[in-house]
């Protein structure tokens, strides 16, 4: 058991949520796009790579009329109802500053009020007028205490700033080894993770079954 004084502090917890596939489910809209548009019941992986050239083709459907109809991650709005009630929440994403106007819409219909600040990395689809951050520098700058991600090299660069981060169990996260994460395999599970007494801790802790054999 890890114990992680997180909430003895003035201000509430700061607490960064990536925005596909944890809120958003990305997967399953470019899986619909694939199949609709495309007529192939591939996974997106395995579409991209017998089709590179598509790829631009499949985002701007993304990002375009396939975007506002998506769904949450299932859970999502019920755990992150009751996390605000002691912590700030914003969204830190890796998405392009040029999809701000879809996916702050997206944010207002699905999870309204809910957070107080959406933080653009530039490093998915970005223009050559946007420049990249790291998200550990983002954290780092807005003062974030706990991340919530799917993506392995985020997770663990997040990590090594010395932020809290709760890994999205996903299909492509799976043989990640790493002391410095912890494994969620849902929204509920995120709930039981972040879990308070009284206000005033926060315990998470590490389960050895997600551990696999490969490392990065």
């Amino acid at each position: 058991m890890l114990d992680i004084n997180l909430f003895n502090r003035q201000r509430r917890t700061l607490l960064a949520i990536d925005f596909d596939d944890v809120l958003f489910d990305c997967n399953d809209a470019l899986q619909r796009i694939i199949r609709n548009e495309f007529h192939d019941t591939s996974p997106y992986m395995e579409f991209i790579g017998k089709h590179p050239q598509l790829k631009n083709e499949i985002f701007r459907f993304l990002y375009g009329s396939y975007h506002q109809d998506s769904t949450m991650i299932d859970g999502a709005y019920d755990v992150l109802s009751q996390l605000a009630k002691n912590h700030q929440m914003v969204v830190v994403t890796g998405r392009s500053e040029s999809t701000r106007r879809q996916t702050e819409k997206w944010l207002g219909n699905n999870f309204p009020t809910l957070f107080s600040g959406i933080y653009f990395a530039n490093t998915i689809h970005r223009r050559k007028n946007e420049s990249e951050r790291k998200k550990s520098n983002i954290c780092l700058d807005i003062g974030v205490d706990i991340l919530i991600d799917d993506s392995v090299e985020e997770a663990i660069e997040v990590s090594s700033v010395g932020v809290t981060v709760l890994l999205f169990d996903r299909s492509w996260n799976r043989t990640v080894v790493s002391d410095s994460l912890f494994r969620v395999n849902s929204w509920s599970h995120v709930l039981d993770k972040l879990s308070n007494t009284g206000g005033k801790s926060c315990n998470l802790n590490r389960n050895p079954a997600w551990i696999r054999t490969r490392r990065l």
